[in-house]
């Protein structure tokens, strides 16, 4: 067994996080028109905010990375938070825009050692796995996860999306029975 010792663990945002080859971070709005600078080949994406400290997201596709990164970003920066599909991440990353600013970064890979699924998906386990111990907790929007104040939405097929932002309903009386059906957790 050989023993890498080159591979940088500890930079998240490094070109090279482990030994692998990343791109320059770009805007994940799609109306910056950084997107099509991605690759269509299968790959490893992390997503960034600049103005939080940490990762937002890791994944990884075994289509189109381009695709699978242009599918998280139209979700994102739509009017209502999405359903979670096509991207189980998006209402996470609707909820941070919402309350933080729309200040998110992606960075993508399309190793060469990591054209199986087995393998591409071993790696996005592996950087997960060094986020959580550079950062105390799992990036923000992985394993379902969504930000306080905020519910997911349900799937496409279960028609279940969440109410208008916090800061349209912020001079609202909060109602705890609506807010639980419109997808926001209320603070009485």
């Amino acid at each position: 067994m050989v023993q890498r010792t080159d591979m940088n663990e500890r930079d998240l945002y490094a070109d090279d996080l482990m030994g692998v080859n990343w791109s320059d971070w770009l805007s994940l709005d799609p109306t910056d028109d950084e997107l099509t600078a991605i690759s269509t080949d299968p790959g490893l994406y992390r997503v960034r905010h600049r103005d939080r400290d940490g990762l937002e997201y890791i994944g990884q596709t075994g289509r189109s990375t381009r695709g699978r990164v242009s599918a998280l970003a139209r979700n994102v920066f739509s009017e209502e938070m999405p359903f979670r599909d096509p991207h189980t991440a998006a209402p996470c990353f609707w909820a941070v825009r919402d309350r933080d600013g729309p200040a998110f970064e992606v960075s993508t890979a399309t190793p060469s050692f990591a054209t199986h699924d087995q393998d591409r998906k071993g790696l996005e386990e592996a950087l997960i796995a060094i986020a959580r111990r550079e950062i105390g907790e799992s990036p923000t929007a992985n394993f379902g996860r969504i930000i306080p104040d905020y519910s997911q939405s349900g799937y496409r097929s279960d028609g279940y999306v969440v109410a208008p932002s916090r800061r349209e309903r912020s001079n609202q009386t909060p109602n705890p029975v609506e807010d639980q059906f419109r997808g926001k957790t209320s603070t009485m």
